[in-house]
């Protein structure tokens, strides 16, 4: 109900949650428990699991069309929630089961389903400051552990962009840290490579400087090598890591025949990239 004091914002907002509480009170009971279930989510993870589940459900428990509504290619079903079918001609439903979820979770160019829309946008308006406080906390925790772990476990300096890191740390995606014996072999490997290896308390440092240029080696990742490239600090003037160019390259741990040849050559094509000046386009008059 409005009141006299209410802005256009909340009388937008109200009339929006009144809409989907209608859309939904037109649906049975059962189905309305099933996708009102959102109340008990706490963390992000828990919404897009949810979302998942109710989207699985809806496609296991569509009603597939006859057969004489069917097409050849397949089973076919109408929407259990919105009751759409397919735009495309001589078509009923959608294909079971992924033309039915692109239309409940509106994947790609598909519109969405009507339906769990509003519900998923009910159950972000309602949550969402939950699972924003659950994911601040969340971090909180991890910088904690972060901390704690950082005093007793060994550290790895990867020159001014990446700092100091754990073994796990700040990984690219799909990597998995190496155990204590193939990390003992990456580090024979560098020392094999003329890389300097500094031990500075619990922080290791695999360098080698080629001119004015400083290479640091990651070695943390299982089955490769990362090398990173750093150009000379400027003179007279702080080397800060925001927007400071480097070239990353890797080696893999397969590699064997001329690695001291690949490496130089590597090393030589990040050195004639950084060295380049961009060029200046020049502005029209």
């Amino acid at each position: 109900m409005w009141h006299q004091g209410s802005t256009e914002s909340d009388r937008l907002r109200d009339a929006l949650y009144s809409a989907r509480r209608t859309i939904l009170s037109l649906l049975p009971v059962e189905t309305q428990t099933r996708l009102e279930s959102y109340y008990d989510l706490k963390t992000w993870t828990d919404f897009h699991r949810w979302e998942r589940e109710i989207v699985d459900h809806f496609v296991e428990s569509a009603h597939i069309l006859k057969e004489s509504e069917n097409s050849y290619f397949g089973p076919r079903a109408c929407c259990p929630l919105c009751g759409s079918s397919s735009s495309a001609p001589y078509q009923q439903g959608f294909s079971l089961p992924e033309g039915l979820r692109r239309h409940l979770t509106g994947w790609g160019n598909v519109q969405q389903c009507d339906v769990l829309e509003h519900v998923f946008g009910m159950a972000l308006d309602t949550r969402r400051e939950q699972f924003d406080n659950s994911r601040a906390e969340e971090e909180a925790q991890k910088k904690v552990l972060l901390a704690k772990r950082r005093e007793h476990e060994t550290l790895f300096d990867l020159g001014p962009v990446p700092g100091v890191t754990l073994i796990d740390e700040g990984l690219d995606f799909g990597l998995e840290p190496r155990d204590s014996a193939s990390l003992s072999w990456a580090t024979e490997r560098l020392r094999s490579l003329k890389f300097e290896i500094v031990e500075d308390h619990s922080t290791r440092r695999f360098i080698m400087v080629v001119g004015e240029y400083q290479v640091y080696a990651d070695p943390r990742a299982a089955g490769r090598i990362k090398l990173i490239v750093y150009p000379p600090a400027r003179v007279g003037g702080r080397r800060g890591t925001q927007g400071l160019p480097c070239h990353t390259f890797e080696i893999l741990d397969g590699w064997r025949n001329d690695l001291p040849q690949k490496l130089d050559a590597r090393v030589a094509e990040a050195i004639d990239q950084l060295s380049r000046k961009p060029t200046r386009r020049r502005s029209a008059r």
